[in-house]
């Protein structure tokens, strides 16, 4: 059983993100992503779309894949566009206006390779701690349409006299916490990132810090299939506590814990 994998909500704006791909034997043609919630890899996923889009436009005679190795303990969260069918080099070029690239962890406006392009980076919008999850409140769903957390309602009771009672119960929710004990420091700062993009504080800043929900993954080997969709409660600060006080360097380790709340 591999690591958990966080996957925050992507939002592409009104009107869409573009960017615009050639091929030796074909001209360069503009490539739309649709405007809408997104996830990288989870329901509607951005990586599927964009390989879709490039493989159905009428110009480009490519099959293209668009992956992202964030399924095992090693996995450094790096995207992946290929093509195949006869196709041995493509250019993408990225426009400055829209953040698609950024958002797939790649660095230069202009994207130029044999038949794949790696971004250099580790996309936005994704956590791949380097440790399980630890003390949780309740006990952990083991299937997807299990409910994550305890449960809770608001509810009133109203006693008469005579001993009679009414009650008014109403808006069941579920809470839980999401605990990472000894979270590497590169894994938990931006300033000790080994890997751009790879800390929980750079999640907080584009997922957390804007009330946005994410896909907790206790798996990341499960094929993206389970998994359950939460918003953090107590959102107002990122805190993470050292596991020795004084040690601050890359390799340390610290403790990283939020109240969440399945979103529903």
């Amino acid at each position: 059983m591999a690591f958990p994998k966080l996957e925050g909500r992507i939002t592409i704006p009104t009107g869409g993100y573009t960017f615009v791909v050639a091929e030796p034997v074909a001209s360069a043609t503009t490539i739309t992503i649709a405007a809408g919630d997104y996830y990288l890899t989870h329901s509607t996923s951005l990586l599927s779309s964009i390989a879709s889009a490039m493989t159905a436009n009428a110009v480009l005679s490519g099959t293209y894949t668009v992956s992202i190795t964030d399924s095992t303990d090693a996995g450094t969260g790096a995207v992946t566009i290929s093509a195949t069918a006869g196709v041995t080099a493509f250019r993408i070029q990225w426009p400055s206006a829209n953040g698609l690239y950024d958002v797939l962890g790649f660095t230069s406006a202009d994207t130029t390779s044999a038949a794949q392009a790696t971004g250099t980076k580790q996309a936005n919008f994704l956590w791949l701690p380097n440790v399980g999850r630890s003390q949780p409140l309740a006990a952990e769903p083991t299937t997807a349409d299990q409910k994550f957390g305890q449960e809770e309602a608001d509810f009133t009771i109203a006693v008469a006299p005579s001993g009679y009672s009414k009650r008014f119960a109403y808006n069941r929710r579920f809470v839980d916490t999401l605990n990472f004990f000894n979270v590497v420091g590169e894994k938990t700062w931006l300033t000790l990132e080994a890997t751009t993009n790879q800390s929980f504080q750079k999640f907080y800043r584009d997922v957390v810090f804007n009330g946005y929900p994410f896909r907790y993954q206790k798996d990341r080997s499960d094929a993206d299939t389970i998994y359950w969709e939460l918003v953090v409660e107590d959102a107002q600060a990122f805190k993470p506590t050292p596991v020795v006080p004084g040690w601050t360097g890359a390799k340390s380790l610290w403790n990283i814990t939020y109240i969440v709340r399945e979103s529903l």
